[in-house]
């Protein structure tokens, strides 16, 4: 009975590993997805005429009052 707990608390131990990895990598890739909208974004708004960055503006407004 003891070794199957031992094996137990092992089996768990990797597992908590595994899940910290899991959560870094989704963390990473999370970053790097936002770091590739924000240029995007500020791509998109340098190139933007009048209207369009009227447009875009009012919207700010509007996410940022909430």
């Amino acid at each position: 009975m003891g070794n199957k707990t031992l094996s137990r608390k092992k089996i768990m131990t990797e597992l908590k590993q595994e899940h910290f990895e899991v959560i870094d990598s989704n963390k990473q890739k999370a970053y790097e997805e936002q770091k590739e909208m924000r240029v995007e974004l500020t791509e998109y708004i340098d190139k933007c005429n009048t209207y369009e960055l009227s447009k875009l503006y009012d919207e700010y407004k509007r996410i940022k009052k909430k």
